[in-house]
């Protein structure tokens, strides 16, 4: 009896264990799935973080691409604005040399008109003699005027122009009879290149 009390006690104490051990591996088996969840879901993370990344390694790589573009737009543009500041003052100085020689055959006088487009003054007429220094166009008299207002446009009409005609409504108003007569002649140098009628 004693024998058989020991042998249902060591097998209660194996069943006992056999129960422990089969608890400890559900317990295992339940932490382990729970591991693998967490495993997939980190692998899932680091994928989104690796596409997030790859994605942001893109953008930035655009962005230099649109920060280069705008650099060169923005060049292209201080280019495009020195040049035509350029090309537009030597058109000038041409416009203003030819005046200057239509002023000086309509007048028999040996000044010059400036034309001076700059930071302070935009498009100012000047004439220029030793004998009266620079004077703004305002303060000329009418006949002046209309002989600088004419010079200027003749001067426009050859340079800017391929017309073979000009049309000018009343260019001897404010001219005394000496200046229309002087006009006169002068057209004729001064329009040689167009068609007369």
């Amino acid at each position: 009896k004693i024998k058989k009390k020991k042998k249902k006690k060591k097998k209660d104490e194996i069943m006992e264990e056999k129960n422990r051990i089969y608890e400890i591996k559900e317990k295992l088996s339940e932490e382990l799935t729970e591991s693998r969840i967490e495993i997939g879901k980190s692998e899932e993370r680091a994928s989104e973080n690796q596409r997030k990344s790859e994605n942001l390694k893109e953008k930035k790589k655009n962005m230099k691409k649109f920060e280069k573009k705008i650099e060169i737009t923005q060049k292209f543009r201080d280019n495009v604005n020195t040049m035509g500041k350029a090309v537009a003052s030597g058109l000038l100085n041409s416009i203003e040399k030819m005046a200057t020689e239509n002023f000086r055959r309509m007048t028999g006088r040996d000044e010059e008109i400036n034309w001076i487009n700059g930071e302070k003054e935009s498009y100012s007429v000047y004439l220029n003699g030793e004998e009266r220094g620079n004077s703004k166009f305002e303060v000329l008299s009418g006949g002046e005027q209309v002989a600088a207002a004419l010079s200027i446009r003749a001067a426009m009409a050859s340079t800017m122009t391929n017309a073979n005609f000009a049309i000018f409504d009343e260019p001897t108003i404010n001219l005394d009879k000496i200046r229309k007569e002087a006009l006169s002649e002068s057209l004729k140098e001064i329009l040689k290149d167009l068609e007369q009628s």
